[in-house]
This record gives structure tokens, sequence and C-alpha cells, in this order.
């Protein structure tokens, strides 16, 4: 079902919306590291929790100085046959990127989009995400906002144009990535829902309606007819509006300066999807 998101009204602080500006709402980090918490046992796909943490125990037991190790991160990969699923191509790249225990910004960026993707599903690939909590390996600050955003959507022409953002990312924006993803599948996910796309200090009658997903979750918009395009181009303005409305009737600092952040996010990705259709 198409949802026409120029039938989308600028939401603004009437009796049926309300602006909050506390911590619980305002503050995404905060929200966003609870939201993962939460759903932190459906990136292991079908283990069990207690097993995994039985499994994290053994291993330091185990292997108590593995922090220490040059190879750390390939000796663990070896040691659980995490190359053995790669055809040999993939394998002999992603054993070059981890020599070193960091993936760095300019081995990301001489990957082709779909080694992209393969290399953050062969992170978080079930056992294979421990190499990354026990810190066997890191990232260069936009080697991992890439790798973050590779497999946000099902929509692989908005996952190539939020690559390209993350690329042109400062400092402040990489820190908040994860924060500005949130938003952007809540604002998707209330377009499906029918509900006007707002910010997320913003709490507006059926949002009841909207249904998240967890981060990365390859299915969230799959079969679902969504043009990205008309939203991204219709959505920003409204979004300036809604702030600047919001501004005036006591939005905090912090958050307005938060949602500036935003919109130019927004800007950037609708410049970089609109190349590619």
């Amino acid at each position: 079902m198409f949802v026409d998101t120029n039938l989308a009204r600028t939401v603004t602080t009437s009796n049926k919306v309300k602006v909050n500006n506390s911590s619980e709402v305002g503050e995404t980090s905060g929200s966003f590291a609870s939201f993962l918490e939460e759903k932190q046992t459906e990136k292991f796909a079908g283990y069990d929790e207690d097993a995994t943490i039985k499994d994290i125990k053994s291993m330091r037991i185990s292997d108590p100085e593995g922090l220490l190790r040059e190879n750390r991160s390939i000796e663990y990969f070896d040691r659980i046959k995490a190359f053995d699923k790669l055809d040999v191509e993939d394998a002999k790249v992603f054993r070059e990127i981890f020599a070193d225990n960091i993936i760095s910004d300019e081995e990301v960026n001489n990957l082709s989009f779909e080694q992209i993707q393969k290399l953050d599903k062969f992170i978080y690939d079930g056992k294979n995400i421990f190499a990354e909590f026990r810190g066997y390996f890191t990232y260069e600050d936009k080697a991992k906002g890439i790798l973050e955003v590779s497999r946000s959507t099902a929509d692989n022409r908005l996952n190539q144009s939020l690559i390209n953002t993350v690329k042109q990312m400062n400092k402040e924006q990489l820190d908040h990535i994860r924060d500005f993803i949130l938003e952007l599948k809540k604002n998707l996910n209330q377009v499906i829902a029918g509900i006007p796309p707002h910010p997320n200090y913003m709490l507006v009658e059926g949002e009841e309606k909207v249904k998240m997903t967890i981060f990365r979750n390859e299915e969230s918009f799959n079969g679902l007819d969504i043009n990205i395009k008309d939203f991204l181009n219709t959505y920003i303005p409204q979004l300036l509006n809604m702030v600047e409305e919001s501004r005036s009737t006591g939005l905090s600092n912090k958050i307005y300066k938060e949602q500036q952040n935003y919109i130019n996010i927004y800007e950037n990705l609708r410049d970089n999807y609109n190349k590619l259709v």
C-alpha cells in the first residue's frame, strides 16, 4: 500500500501534540542505548541468552590474555571457523582487514557496496559478534558509521545513500549516527502507520500505531511500497518548520541543536538519494 507523504501536514503544538523537553525523549543517546539493551538478544539470531552469557564467561576464563595478542581477531575467527562461511575472495579480503585488528576508513572505502554489507553481516553473525564485544578489533570513525548504516533498511538505494552521507559527515554528526538512524526509521514507520512524520520530541495522537524495529533489520521496510524520494523531499521542509515553531513555544536549546543536526544530515541524505534515482 502506497502512502502519499505529500498528504502529511506540518505537525504543530496543538492539543494533540506535546513538546517534551525531558531527557527521556530529548536525549536520544540514552533512549537508544536502552532500546538496544532491551533488544540485544535479537542480534544473536536464535542463540539462547543464558547460553550466550555462558559462552562469554567461558571464553574470558579460557583466554584471559586475549586482548594482548597481536593477531587476536583473526585467531578468534579461525577458532570458530568464521571465515569458512565466506567465499575465497571475501575471506582473503576480510583477513587482510582484520590483520591489524583495526577496520580503517580507507579499507572500508576500498570495498564494494556488496562487500561492505557482507563485512557488517560477518561481524554480527552468531558468535562472531563476541570479537567486537571483547575488544579484539576496533574501528576508525567513518568505517564504523558506514558499516552500521549499510544494512539498516531493506532498500539498498537508501542504504547506499546513507553510506555516501556518512562519508560526508563531520565528527559531531558521526557521534550521533545511531540516533539519526533511529530517528529516520521512526519517521518512515510513522508514514507506514499513516500518521504525519515528526521529530522524536513530539508526542502525537496515533503514536501507538508506530511499530519500531531494531537498528540492523534488513526486513524493516521489505515488501512495503514507500516512495523514499517523495518522503525526503516533502518531510525536510516540514521538519524545519516544526522545529522552528517548537522553538518559539519552549523547545530546549539542546534539542533544538540536535534537530538542526538531523536536518543537515537529512538534507545530505536527500541529495545523495536523488543522485542514485
